[in-house]
């Protein structure tokens, strides 16, 4: 289908359709590990994003950039993509785009064992979460407070950070991060 749009995009010189579906695409072959292809692509779509100044889309593509990063366990780079696209969030007060950076950049810190980083910048993303009832954020985030707790050898804080977690992923039927908690 990414695809297909992807090719009607190109027909109809539809350039931000373009961009999604390269976005799509990158992330696709992102979570299935193909790194090098996803990379390519997302760069496609941050080029033809930036040409077009669609600062929304350089953003969501900067996310998506330092996630991949991530995946591949380059926490550095993830953290450098990812402060830009939180930059540009921020500039344009996208709440959910900084919300979802945030996360990120906790996320990163704690697998760098920088657990004081990781805790400020996941509790931040919580209450943003909270303020905006965005649920799923909620629950993330506390999965990865119990991660940064657990990490800092605080059990029982960790339990109950990734207990609060589990009523809100079942709600927004995020598998992959119950799985985790």
């Amino acid at each position: 289908l990414c695809r297909q749009g992807l090719s009607l995009s190109r027909k109809l010189n539809y350039i931000t359709g373009e961009i999604v579906s390269l976005n799509m695409m990158g992330s696709i072959f992102n979570v299935t590990g193909n790194y090098p292809k996803a990379l390519e692509l997302l760069l496609e779509a941050l080029k033809k994003a930036e040409y077009i100044n669609d600062q929304e889309n350089i953003s969501r593509l900067m996310t998506g950039i330092g996630i991949l990063y991530s995946y591949q366990g380059d926490q550095r780079q993830s953290i450098n993509y990812t402060i830009r696209a939180l930059s540009i969030a921020e500039k344009n007060k996208y709440e959910n785009r900084i919300a979802v950076n945030l996360i990120n950049l906790g996320d990163s810190y704690e697998k760098l064992d920088i657990l004081d980083s990781a805790r400020s910048f996941t509790n931040t993303a919580y209450d943003i979460a909270v303020q905006s009832k965005n649920e799923d954020n909620i629950a993330i985030t506390l999965n990865n407070l119990g991660n940064v707790y657990a990490k800092m050898g605080h059990a029982e804080v960790a339990m109950g950070n990734y207990r609060l977690a589990i009523p809100y992923l079942v709600r927004v039927d995020n598998q992959e991060t119950l799985c985790e908690t």
